[in-house]
């Protein structure tokens, strides 16, 4: 079981999140901080950006072609979902 500071009370699970970790990514816009989860398990599974991901330039072209092509955000999410762009 994980030993987490300023912890003030019972929780139901032991695997509670630890606060945010900051990732840089490298974009074709420049770099972009993100905020990422924590949990003391290490159970969180990114599934935009996945794990030790620093450049997603290419992903911005995919996403901003399918948009371009007239596919809702809805199904350009599941799109990217199905496939792990």
């Amino acid at each position: 079981m994980c030993k987490l500071l300023n912890d003030h009370g019972s929780k139901d699970t032991s695997n509670r999140r630890n606060g945010y970790g900051h990732k840089s990514l490298k974009t074709t816009y420049g770099d972009v901080e993100i905020a990422v989860p924590r949990d003391c398990d290490v159970t969180f599974e990114p599934q935009v950006v996945p794990k030790r991901t620093k450049d997603v330039s290419s992903i911005e072209g995919k996403v901003l072609s399918m948009y371009a092509r007239g596919m809702s955000e809805r199904d350009i999410v599941d799109t990217s979902s199905a496939e792990s762009l």
